[in-house]
């Protein structure tokens, strides 16, 4: 059975399982003569979901054994159970049976979708006949705690010292190991000397670069002043205004003399 209303620490507090087994004992399971509690684990652990609101219960699952056969009314009980379980999902509303009121009383919310009936293997012996399983069947104890924890010089130590060590002196070798080959690169390698052979063609090389650099900007320069003259000369204006001839040129240079006087002529 499940119940939603308790934790699996709540249910050994107080009374609960004993109320539980005292209504098997008394209205469902009769022909029993023992009543016990086999089986109580948290919903959470088998596989159930954690509420949402961490104010609600988790809910507990619990099985009851007897020595005997299935009553009728828990055979009852469980076509009721049937019903439900056939509709799925399971309704969370309505989960009601005729043995609802007698957990009620005992503060118990059934969850009617989780109630199932569990027979043992039954077996067949040399003659074909049904047997069933001897077992010894021992009922929980629920009055005192027999619980005896074990002593803290029984549980195992550990020494910790040379995993310790070993996650010290593991690194610290490795870089050492880095750190030698480094310097020995850095402080023994020397560079060897240049030839001066080979400074010289460096050196030459360099100066014939500057020189052809030079002439290259003298002669972007002369280029760019060529272009400016010529721009000035074919200008549309001058194009424009017509240009005097070689004889008019020649005319406006020669002056005629100025004429003579007729006092000079009577002379």
């Amino acid at each position: 059975m499940k119940f939603l209303n308790l934790n699996i620490e709540d249910l050994f507090d107080g009374n609960w399982l004993s109320g539980l087994e005292e209504i098997f004992r008394d209205h469902l399971w009769k022909n029993s003569p023992v009543i016990y509690v086999t089986k109580v684990a948290s919903v959470v652990d088998i596989g159930g979901r954690v509420p949402v609101n961490p104010k609600d219960k988790e809910g507990v699952v619990v099985r009851i054994g007897g020595t005997a056969n299935f009553s009728q009314d828990l055979r009852t009980l469980e076509l009721e159970a049937n019903q439900l379980r056939n509709r799925v999902p399971c309704p969370p509303d309505y989960k009601r049976t005729s043995a609802e009121y007698r957990f009620r009383r005992k503060n118990f919310l059934s969850d009617w979708c989780g109630f199932r009936l569990i027979t043992l293997p039954e077996r067949l012996d040399g003659e074909g006949m049904m047997q069933h399983h001897d077992l010894a069947f021992s009922p929980i104890s629920l009055e005192e705690d027999s619980f005896d924890p074990p002593g803290i010089d029984h549980i195992p130590r550990r020494d910790f010292l040379a995993d310790f060590l070993l996650s010290l002196v593991v690194p610290a070798c490795a870089t050492a190991v880095l750190l030698s080959a480094l310097v020995c690169v850095m402080c023994c390698h020397h560079e060897e000397d240049i030839p001066s052979v080979q400074l010289e063609q460096h050196s030459s090389i360099e100066r014939a670069t500057n020189t052809l650099r030079q002439m290259a900007s003298r002669r972007n320069l002369s280029s760019a002043a060529s272009s400016r003259v010529h721009s000035r000369a074919g200008s549309p204006l001058d194009s424009s205004l017509p240009r005097p001839s070689r004889q008019a040129t020649l005319k406006l240079r020669a002056v005629p003399p100025p004429p003579y006087s007729t006092a000079e002529v009577d002379v």
